[in-house]
């Protein structure tokens, strides 16, 4: 997993504070959607707006 700060990925919106997590593999799909539900409910749970994208 990589982590980035990711205000670069969105020049087009107001500048704010986004995180940006790039995954290169997990042993299957449905691994890599329940680690991204998890992730989402955590940051959502602290307060952080969740967009997917």
């Amino acid at each position: 997993m990589a982590v980035d700060a990711g205000g670069r990925y969105f020049p087009a919106e107001a500048p704010g504070s986004y995180l940006r997590l790039g995954f290169a593999a997990a042993a299957t799909p449905a691994e890599l959607a329940e680690g991204a539900r998890r992730l989402g409910e955590s940051a959502r749970a602290e307060g952080a707006t969740v967009r997917p994208g």
